[in-house]
C-alpha cells in the first residue's frame, strides 16, 4: 500500500503528532473508499453479464450479449461527443447515403487520409461512435480513413490503424518469432481498431470491400510516406517506413465481414486464432472512474521510464493495483471473450521479412482492381439476392434528431 503522502506538508516539529494525525486519517479514508468500492464489484460484474465459478469470470459469449456488455460504454462515448456532433448531425446525415442512391454496377471507392486536423474529423468521430463496441483513437503511430463512394459522394465506411499491441499469443505464434525479432520489427506492423462500413453499404456486404481495401498500395504508401525516418520515442530507432502486415481482431467472436477475404492475386485474410480473453474493458463506465480516483488517491505509478511521462502505465495497471488493493484474483482482468485474430500480410514473404530481415516482394494491387473483384464477387450478388437496402433512409442514421 503506497498511501501518498506529502510528508514535507505536514512536518511540524512544534507537533510531531501532526504527522501520525495524518496518516491515521489516510489509512482511515483508504479503508472507507476501499470497501465501498468492494461492495460494487459483484453487483456490477452480474449486471453485465457475467458470474463467477472458481475465481474465474464466466461470460455466455454470444454477440448479443456482447453488444450489450458494451451498451453502457458506448453510451458513455456518444454522451462525450453529443456537445460537439449534435448541433451538426444535420449536416453530417447528407454524408450518408438513402438505399436508392446506391448503383451497385457504379460503386467506385475514394480513400482519403484524415486527423484531427482535417475538415472531415468530425464525420469520422461521427462514424465512430455509431459502432456497438467502444472505439479508441487509436494509439502510436496512426492511419485513420473515410472511404466515400465516388459515385454518389457517400460515405461507405471508415478505417483506423494504429501501433500493435505487443504481446498477441496467436499472432506471434503464426509468425514464428521471437522477442528480439519482434522488438526490432513490430512497427513493420500496425492493428486494424475500426474497420467496417456504414449504412447502406454495410448491407451489401461493403464491409469487406472496405476491408479488402487494406491491401490497396495507398495503404502502404501513405505509411511510408507518414513515418519513413521518423525515430521510436523510447529507443530511438529509425523506422525504415516499410508496412509489411495488419493485423486485426473481430469485434464479437467469430467474424463473418473478415471471412472469405481473398483476392485473385493471392491476398487473403488469414486467420491465426482467436484472443485469450484478457484485457480490462469489463471495467468501464463509471465504476472505472472511481476506481481510477481510487487508485491516483493511494496510489503511485510503477513506471520507471521518466519519456513515458509519470502517470499510470495504462488501463491495465489501474485494474491491477485495484484488484490486488482490495484483495480479489488478477483473474478477474480474464473476461473469456475470445475475438478471432486475423493477420493481413501485404507482402508475400512477410514471415521471412519479420523473421530474416528478407527484402518485402509486395503485393502490388490498386483500389479499382480491388473494388471490380469484390463487386463481382460479393455486392453484386447480394443486392441481387436481397433488396433490403433500397428501403434505408439516411433519416435511421441519426442518433439525436
Amino acid at each position: 500500500m503506497d498511501l501518498k503522502i506529502n510528508f514535507s506538508e505536514y512536518i511540524n516539529h512544534n507537533n510531531e503528532n501532526n504527522i501520525l494525525d495524518k496518516i491515521n486519517e489516510n489509512v482511515i479514508n483508504y479503508c472507507l473508499d476501499k470497501f465501498i468500492l468492494d461492495q460494487k464489484i459483484f453487483p456490477y460484474f452480474h449486471r453485465n453479464g457475467f458470474w463467477i465459478e472458481n475465481k474465474q469470470l464466466i461470460f455466455e459469449n454470444n454477440k448479443n450479449n456482447i453488444r450489450n456488455l458494451h451498451k453502457v460504454a458506448v453510451e458513455a462515448m456518444r454522451k462525450k461527443y453529443k456537445k460537439k456532433l449534435k448541433p451538426i448531425e444535420k449536416k453530417l446525415l447528407e454524408y450518408i447515403a438513402n438505399g436508392y442512391e446506391i448503383k451497385p454496377n457504379k460503386i467506385k471507392p475514394k480513400i482519403i487520409l484524415v486527423d484531427s486536423r482535417h475538415e472531415l474529423w468530425n464525420l469520422f468521430n461521427y462514424i465512430k461512435i455509431h459502432w456497438s463496441i467502444p472505439i479508441s483513437s487509436g494509439y502510436g503511430k496512426r492511419l485513420t480513413y473515410l472511404i466515400f463512394d465516388s459515385t454518389t459522394n457517400k460515405i461507405m465506411g471508415i478505417l483506423g490503424l494504429c501501433d500493435p499491441v505487443f504481446s498477441i499469443k496467436s499472432r506471434d505464434n503464426y509468425i514464428g518469432w521471437k522477442k528480439l525479432d519482434k522488438q526490432q520489427n513490430l512497427n513493420m506492423i500496425l492493428d486494424g481498431f475500426l474497420i467496417g462500413a456504414v449504412p447502406p453499404y454495410n448491407m451489401i456486404l461493403g464491409g469487406k470491400l472496405i476491408a479488402s481495401l487494406l491491401f490497396s498500395n495507398q495503404i502502404r504508401e501513405d505509411y511510408k510516406k507518414k513515418y519513413q525516418g521518423t525515430k521510436s520515442f523510447i529507443k530511438e530507432r529509425e523506422n525504415t517506413g516499410e508496412l509489411i502486415m495488419i493485423s486485426t481482431l473481430s469485434a464479437l467472436g467469430k467474424s463473418s465481414i473478415y471471412d472469405r477475404i481473398k483476392l485473385p492475386n493471392g491476398q487473403k485474410f488469414i486467420k491465426c486464432g482467436f484472443s485469450n480473453g484478457y484485457g480490462e474493458f469489463q471495467f468501464h463506465g463509471s465504476l472505472y472512474n472511481e476506481i481510477f480516483s481510487f487508485v491516483s488517491k493511494y496510489y503511485l505509478p510503477s513506471q520507471k521510464i521518466k519519456e513515458w511521462g509519470s502517470g499510470f502505465r495504462n488501463k491495465r495497471e489501474v485494474i491491477h493495483k485495484f484488484l490486488k488493493s482490495i484483495e480479489k484474483p488478477q483473474s478477474f482482468l480474464r473476461h473469456n471473450i475470445n475475438r478471432e485474430q486475423f493477420i493481413i500480410p501485404l507482402c508475400k514473404n512477410y514471415k521471412q521479412v519479420l523473421i530474416q530481415n528478407e527484402e518485402p516482394n509486395y503485393y502490388d494491387i490498386s483500389i479499382e482492381e480491388i473494388n471490380e473483384f469484390m463487386k463481382r464477387r460479393w455486392i453484386i450478388p447480394r443486392t441481387k439476392r436481397d433488396k433490403r437496402y433500397l428501403e434505408w433512409k439516411k433519416e435511421n442514421y441519426s442518433l439525436w434528431i
